[in-house]
């Protein structure tokens, strides 16, 4: 069985709401405040998502959920305003 591959999640920390996820293969995304509130989600047919959280979202640390046909993995983000 082969396991979720993240390439990389840049910038980590982000200077501002604007970064990078990129796998070896697509995949969904759901990203998630400290309270566990749905912040933005969404599917990337591409090796590549580019993920810009909304204007209001605050500084502060989000859970990353990545999803895809070989499993789900979950990375921490900050975001610098």
């Amino acid at each position: 069985q082969r396991q979720m591959c993240i390439r990389d999640r840049f910038p980590n920390p982000a200077t501002n709401s604007n970064f990078r996820i990129s796998a070896a293969t697509e995949f969904e995304y759901t990203i998630t405040d400290l309270q566990g509130k749905e912040i933005s989600k969404g599917f990337s047919s591409q090796q590549i998502a580019l993920v810009q959280l909304p204007e209001s979202a605050p500084r502060s640390v989000y859970s990353v959920l990545l999803k895809n046909s070989n499993g789900t993995i979950t990375v921490k983000r900050i975001v610098k305003a």
